[in-house]
């Protein structure tokens, strides 16, 4: 278990079909980052998001962008830049990440024409999914403790996937097949977490999850290893914790019913799951959450 607060430089990893992505995170993302008066450049891409007011990006070619909420600003490496409020309140994010190939997909070339070919700072409007996923993440982030880290790379994946689709509807001469690549893997994700999340206290098999997406045995257990490296059967014990970790926080249920609740019929057994994901006991987690 890892505390938010303590956090110097947190590097995560999430992989859509063959690219490796990796986002460096610290105590600012969780925190807000501030403003700075400071020109200054990254090694990585940066995603500057507007968290409820304007804010304003000014380019050492002396351009200057308007950030508003809902719209998102992409840095590319090496382009130095500097951050400044338009509003005394104004607060922003920003994620720093790079990209490498790993596998032997196509969907590293997408990335490759859409986004590691930009040259220079681009503000991108109507991204308003993209900024409550961003937001999303940093409110996980900063609850205090990284248990769900299942949870938070799924969020990752989610904002890289709605991010990359954006840039590839706005590359010229894109290729519908191309769109359509992109789209697939969103669905496909989509399917796999909401199915997850609809049946995750039932006593369900991987043939259930395959016959939903009309894959064989094979097939899926290839796409699941691929999506999130792990099989059907850790991904259901990582959706029944998850959900049973919300409960302990969120209600004063016993921890007995809960255990039930999110589909085990054996209490050591959940006593067991949850002290291994979680580093310690249900109860200890629920007093450690405020929920006595």
């Amino acid at each position: 278990m890892l505390e938010t607060e303590k956090l110097v430089d947190l590097v995560l990893s999430a992989r859509i079909d063959d690219v490796h992505i990796r986002t460096v995170l610290d105590t600012g993302f969780v925190n807000l980052f501030k403003m700075t008066g400071d020109t200054h450049a990254h090694a990585y891409y940066e995603l500057l998001v507007a968290v409820d007011t304007d804010f304003f990006v000014d380019l050492s070619d002396g351009r200057e962008l308007r950030i508003l909420p809902g719209a998102v600003c992409l840095m590319p490496p090496g382009i130095y830049h500097r951050t400044r409020k338009a509003e005394e309140h104004s607060r922003m994010l920003a994620l720093r990440f790079d990209c490498t190939r790993e596998g032997v997909g196509k969907t590293y070339d997408i990335v490759c024409r859409g986004l590691l070919r930009r040259s220079s700072a681009e503000l991108l409007p109507d991204c308003d999914h993209l900024c409550a996923g961003v937001r999303k993440l940093a409110g996980e982030l900063g609850c205090g403790q990284l248990g769900e880290m299942a949870y938070v790379e799924s969020l990752l994946v989610q904002i890289y996937i709605e991010l990359f689709r954006r840039l590839c509807e706005g590359l010229e001469g894109a290729s519908g097949r191309q769109k359509q690549k992109i789209n697939e893997l969103d669905m496909r994700r989509l399917r796999i977490e909401e199915y997850f999340f609809n049946h995750y206290s039932e006593n369900v098999v991987a043939e259930d999850l395959a016959r939903e997406m009309n894959l064989s045995r094979r097939q899926l257990g290839r796409v699941l290893e691929k999506t999130y490296g792990m099989g059907f059967r850790k991904l259901l014990v990582e959706a029944r914790l998850q959900h049973a970790a919300q409960l302990l926080r969120e209600s004063d249920l016993p921890v007995a019913t809960v255990a039930a609740q999110v589909g085990y019929t054996s209490l050591s057994g959940f006593y067991t799951a949850f002290a291994e994901k979680f580093g310690t006991s249900a109860a200890k987690y629920r007093k450690k959450s405020g929920t006595d």
